[in-house]
């Protein structure tokens, strides 16, 4: 039945192209990770990196505790928002939801154009005022400085109370007749009505000419 005393069948060495003739239980023919005696114990095919046609090799499953006989490309087991598959083209850990131990969840990382083998928490690529894990804190995205498009910063929104992953532009969070925006593109206070205390609401002020920073 074993021939050559490899420990692993005749039949089996056949249908896996490998020669029954001479021991090569320690070779590695289809460069998997895996060598041949360790896809004999397993089921999985000496012949084929990838026995179930996941888009992962059997070595890579194996190492990570995933199975190489059953597709489970789409699993997220670790829940951090990256299918196995997806952990596999990134490199990162399909176990680890934080590869990198920065606190920010490797799904959120690579959506995000961040890095997930380095602790980039506080970075600010957008350039919006917060800071990386501020963003993934807050659900705003790290690689845009307005997530919602409504033409205000997410850190703006988020220091004045608004909400940054909702269009609020056109609320008037302090009844002034000023919309969120045009407070935000006046420079005036969405949650004073009287940014400048003058005594004269923002909206007046702007509506007639007047400087609502400035008590005139």
């Amino acid at each position: 039945v074993d021939t050559d005393g490899d420990g692993m069948y005749d039949g089996f060495e056949v249908i896996n192209d490998l020669n029954p003739l001479v021991p090569d239980a320690g070779d590695d023919q289809d460069e998997d990770g895996l060598t041949n005696g360790e896809e004999w114990d397993r089921g999985t095919r000496a012949n084929l990196s990838d026995t179930e046609g996941d888009g992962m090799p059997d070595g890579y499953e194996v190492l990570n505790g995933l199975d190489p006989l059953a597709s489970d490309a789409v699993f997220d087991p670790d829940h951090d928002g990256l299918a196995n598959i997806a952990e596999f083209q990134a490199g990162t850990d399909p176990n680890n939801p934080d590869t990198d131990g920065d606190a920010m969840t490797d799904g959120y990382e690579v959506r995000s154009g961040l890095n997930p083998f380095a602790n980039d928490s506080t970075g600010d690529p957008d350039g919006d005022g917060l800071t990386n894990l501020e963003e993934f804190d807050s659900g705003t995205r790290a690689d845009l400085a307005d997530s919602d498009a409504d033409g205000m910063p997410d850190d703006y929104e988020i220091e004045h109370g608004l909400a940054p992953l909702t269009n609020d532009s056109g609320g008037d969070l302090d009844g002034d007749d000023l919309v969120n925006l045009v407070e935000f593109q006046s420079g005036t206070n969405p949650n004073n009505p009287d940014t400048d205390s003058d005594s004269l609401p923002d909206g007046y002020e702007v509506l007639n000419g007047l400087d609502p920073l400035v008590d005139d």
